[in-house]
């Protein structure tokens, strides 16, 4: 209702935005390439005079170095940072850290970080996914995929490709509701069962997987350079390209569903696009009917 804000001056950099979270506050986490990270609260006013800014960087904050790949937030509110080594000094502390906080109060801030010495096979690491716990979660790195506890470094669990991973380069993870690990790499998907920790490999997928989106009935997206593919809860896959979808690129950056509404949309280096899914869960009272109705208009009291 307001129209658009620019925020340019409030972040430590513009150039490129690498990842971008909102948190449970109504504050949202922006990761410039290599320009450490801000936390803005705009209040939700267009009115600048009220907004919150709080920056974060390797200097003042548990942030191992100032380049995150990308971020998550577990259901109680901490938010985790995925980090890599800047490539011009590739020696520098990288891994996994996660900050607890009150939204916007930065002295409240609590940090805890997961790195090689506590069994990350990379310092390198492109994507974290969160558990139910908020100290438990699944990193993907450079050289492949650990589960670990953030605030004792214990590691739960760990693959590569000796283990059924097409490749150790992990460049996406999503988890689904009922506990199943999708894990893109450079060389295809698979899928980990947590419960019994088996690997399988979803062969209809392949390429670099480097995006990994649910959208509203529990299907996975999973875009490559070689098709966007939907995959079903039953293992049906799907796959669009440029030659059976409107997509004119399958360079596809990021995946966002709005859930209620039933709508995919797709960034890519040709635009943004958006697919219509099946019906959502949002609607309108105001013509609903309820039946059997035991309210009988007239007469006091509750049926």
């Amino acid at each position: 209702e307001y129209g658009w804000t620019d925020f340019e001056s409030e972040l430590s950099g513009t150039s490129q935005i690498f990842a971008c979270l909102a948190d449970h506050s109504g504050g949202v986490f922006i990761a410039p390439w290599h320009r450490a990270v801000t936390w803005i609260d705009w209040q939700g006013t267009p009115d600048r005079n009220d907004d919150i800014v709080v920056y974060f960087n390797s200097a003042n904050s548990g942030l191992l170095n100032d380049q995150t790949r990308e971020m998550a937030i577990s259901q109680t509110g901490e938010i985790w940072f995925a980090q890599e080594a800047y490539r011009e000094t590739p020696s520098e502390p990288s891994g996994v850290c996660r900050l607890s906080w009150i939204p916007g109060q930065e002295e409240t801030s609590s940090w805890n970080t997961f790195e090689p010495s506590d069994g990350l096979p990379s310092g390198d690491v492109r994507s974290v996914e969160v558990t139910t716990s908020s100290l438990i979660a699944w990193m993907g790195t450079k050289d492949g995929l650990v589960k670990g506890n953030i605030q004792s470094g214990q590691v739960l669990f760990s693959a590569g490709t000796g283990d059924g991973l097409p490749s150790g380069d992990v460049q996406s993870l999503a988890i689904s509701r009922d506990g199943r690990l999708y894990v893109g790499t450079t060389g295809g998907l698979v899928l980990l069962r947590t419960d019994n920790e088996t690997i399988s490999d979803v062969s209809e997928v392949t390429g670099n997987v480097s995006v990994l989106h649910f959208d509203n009935l529990s299907c996975l997206w999973a875009a490559s350079g070689s098709g966007l593919y939907r995959i079903y809860p039953d293992g049906l896959v799907e796959e669009y390209n440029t030659y059976n979808s409107p997509l004119q690129s399958l360079d596809i950056r990021q995946i966002a569903c709005d859930e209620d509404n039933g709508f995919l949309y797709l960034v890519t280096d040709h635009g943004l696009w958006k697919l219509t899914l099946e019906q959502g869960m949002s609607g309108s009272l105001e013509t609903a009917t309820v039946y059997p109705n035991p309210f009988q208009p007239g007469k006091a009291g509750r049926r």
